[in-house]
């Protein structure tokens, strides 16, 4: 059973055992109509919180979310790159990490057309079997697709161990550098000298404004 199962469980389980100890079988003396109403809504609540999950991330967000349906057609094949994040919306690193996350794809909108920044809620029923395809074993899990990224065994994309996000960024330029197949209007790193490059200030100003590629 999924950790999201366990927790509306448990929840539901509780508040049964509420209503059956104010419940006694007669007028339910001591109790208000008002708490057996309350404890009736909590427990309707419960029952449906699974379904309301919407994860970390909505259409305010410049993060594109993904799901099962549509994570293979979004980092496949594609004339982009893309960064993933694989989290569960019950972690708690990943709840403090969301803002982060939210900060980087804003901050690199203006090459929106090179990469996009998507992210997958593993902790969804639905989303259980493509995060053990992808081996995902913790949260969050950042992992950088190519542009042209080919489908098959072990394709499950090139991890990347940093978390915040100038580390991300310098990780994420050192990936754009290195792909072999470019499509057209790929940023050209050559001349950039990497190890001292402020990397972040190919993606936003010292003001703080997005720019769209330079090179």
């Amino acid at each position: 059973m999924s950790s999201s199962k366990l927790i509306v469980v448990g929840c539901l389980i509780q508040l049964l055992l509420l209503l059956l100890l104010v419940s006694d079988g007669t007028d339910g003396a001591g109790v208000s109509l008002y708490e057996k109403h309350l404890l009736k809504r909590q427990a309707d609540s419960a029952v449906s919180s699974k379904d309301e999950n919407t994860g970390l991330y909505d259409s305010n967000d410049s993060v594109i979310s993904l799901n099962a349906a549509n994570l293979k057609a979004q980092v496949y094949g594609k004339s982009h790159a893309s960064l993933v994040e694989f989290y569960n919306s019950y972690c708690g690193f990943c709840r403090r990490y969301a803002p982060v996350w939210k900060q980087l794809a804003s901050d690199i909108l203006g090459w929106n057309r090179q990469v996009k920044v998507t992210a997958l809620d593993c902790s969804r029923d639905e989303n259980n079997a493509i995060c053990r395809e992808f081996e995902v074993m913790a949260y969050p899990t950042i992992r950088f697709f190519a542009p042209y990224y080919e489908d098959g065994d072990q394709k499950i994309g090139d991890p990347l161990s940093a978390h915040a996000e100038a580390e991300v960024i310098n990780a994420l330029i050192e990936h754009m550098h290195n792909v072999t197949h470019k499509p057209a209007g790929w940023p050209e790193f050559t001349p950039l000298d990497l190890s001292t490059l402020k990397k972040a200030e190919l993606f936003v100003t010292p003001e703080g404004r997005t720019v769209p590629p330079k090179y």
